[in-house]
């Protein structure tokens, strides 16, 4: 199963997250690809750089590394994580 993130330059803006399996679509869901603010400055990433540990999503092709996972977080509310690994770039 892979995911690939399909994102704008700005990520407050609306972008898309593909689910696909065997080379074909399953699913699209519209995402934010943002971090949270409070635990990207924590980690010393406040601008939430892409290529930075605990900074907005890259665009890219992901694999689910750890499954989907419910959490429940202020920031986020009650959505799915998915817990992922980059295999490449857009």
């Amino acid at each position: 199963m892979n995911l690939i993130a399909r994102l704008p330059k700005d990520r407050t803006q609306l972008g898309a997250l593909e689910l696909w399996r065997e080379g074909a679509l399953v699913e699209s869901y519209p995402v934010l690809g943002k971090a949270d603010n409070a635990t990207a400055k924590l980690h010393n990433n406040p601008a939430r750089d892409p290529l930075k540990p605990f900074g907005d999503t890259p665009a890219g092709t992901w694999r689910v590394k750890a499954g989907i996972l419910q959490k429940i977080t202020p920031t986020y509310g009650p959505y799915r994580i998915f817990v992922l690994w980059p295999t490449g770039g857009p």
